[in-house]
């Protein structure tokens, strides 16, 4: 049973006061470092569906793409998010394993993929958001690489919609050679959900996962403006 991935339950953990409190804090310093230093610009946020379950999939250019969604959603909003994040990046130390923990983090493994994806299923059935970068690792080019089946399956799985969303200046900002971040203003564009079947009559592949991927990337050039 997908429910019972134990990650679930570790994800889903109650946080104390005081966690909650500094999740607050990191929130606000966060929101305020990128829209004073970078000019973060936020265009679709009424896009996102009052309520669950549906999939965020953001384009993947730099490190600082986690922290550009975590800004660009109202704190109100993040409560009922979840995230899927790379294991050996995320929760290499304990340190690291608590903040996962403050920001509903669940680990995603390349080795046992399939323990991730019960854990996104399991958190889609339970009514919550997911926020999946589906191409998985940062782009070296800045441009759409291909996607990974994992976010077909979770929409195939669950039903829920996806909404593509394009973050644009994260990869001058940082590109995956660089070390420290330039300044560089950055956007976020969240379009409109799209249904699993929407995007899998926009696809093509040779099942309906693969369909739906493809019409994902389609979707997501189609945003980014990409040829």
């Amino acid at each position: 049973e997908l429910l019972a991935a134990p990650h679930l339950y570790e994800t889903m953990r109650p946080r104390s006061r005081a966690a909650r409190s500094l999740g607050f804090a990191i929130y606000w310093f966060n929101r305020a470092l990128f829209r004073h230093w970078f000019h973060l610009e936020v265009h679709g946020l009424d896009n996102l569906p009052d309520t669950g379950p549906f999939i965020v999939a953001p384009n993947h250019t730099s490190d600082l793409d986690v922290a550009v969604i975590l800004a660009a959603i109202p704190r109100g909003r993040l409560e009922d998010f979840t995230w899927g994040g790379n294991r050996e990046h995320l929760f290499a130390t304990k340190m690291s394993r608590f903040f996962c923990h403050l920001g509903h983090v669940f680990p995603l493994d390349d080795r046992v993929p399939l323990i991730g994806l019960a854990v996104g299923i399991g958190c889609l059935r339970q009514g919550r958001p997911v926020i999946w970068y589906p191409e998985s690792w940062r782009s070296p080019d800045g441009r759409i690489q291909p996607l990974k089946r994992g976010i077909g399956i979770l929409a195939h799985e669950t039903g829920a919609p996806i909404l593509p969303v394009i973050i644009s200046g994260t990869f001058e900002a940082l590109p995956r050679h660089k070390r420290w971040p330039s300044r560089h203003a950055i956007t976020v564009r969240i379009a409109a959900p799209c249904l699993p079947q929407e995007l899998e009559r926009k696809g093509e592949g040779e099942d309906a996962v693969s369909r739906i991927v493809d019409g994902l990337r389609r979707a997501l050039k189609d945003l980014s403006g990409e040829r």
